[in-house]
């Protein structure tokens, strides 16, 4: 493993693994240029993460783990992406799905995009950012709602 320093928007300087390091193989929307980020947790335990770029200091997003603020969200995903996330077909890996938040002043009414989540799959250090053809799901959901989605609003 190699370690190496890069420069965050919010964490100052930072050292990282060389296997921390998730490869994104279409970057992400807007950021197609953009190809390699970490997952940094905010603490330990915490469902919020910064997903940051390796090459550019300023382009950082907040996540956060769907399944905790959304514990029936349900996302199918085609066999062209998990082939992309590395995942054999009919074959079992491990994928974490994010969250990309959106916060405002009032960090009570910060939004969850649950129509492109992003899908990681660790084992392999690569992700994606999922947009299904079908979706109950659409880019503001907020996250801190009284009513958590009910099953009924999952995609089969």
């Amino acid at each position: 493993m190699n370690c190496m320093k890069i420069k965050s928007k919010y964490l100052e300087e930072i050292e990282i693994e060389s296997d921390q390091i998730i490869f994104f193989p279409e970057g992400l929307p807007a950021f197609e240029e953009e190809r390699q980020f970490v997952i940094i947790p905010f603490a330990a335990d915490s469902p919020f993460f910064y997903l940051q770029s390796v090459r550019k200091e300023q382009l950082c997003f907040i996540l956060a783990d769907v399944f905790t603020f959304f514990p029936h969200y349900e996302i199918e995903i085609n066999n062209r992406e998990l082939r992309r996330l590395k995942i054999r077909e009919g074959g079992k890996g491990s994928l974490n799905v994010f969250a990309l938040l959106t916060i405002p002043e009032i960090f009570a009414e910060t939004t969850a995009n649950l129509l492109a989540p992003l899908i990681i799959n660790f084992d392999q250090q690569v992700g994606i950012q999922y947009i299904p053809q079908l979706s109950r799901y659409h880019t503001k959901h907020p996250l801190f709602e009284d009513s958590i989605l009910s099953p009924a609003q999952g995609v089969r």
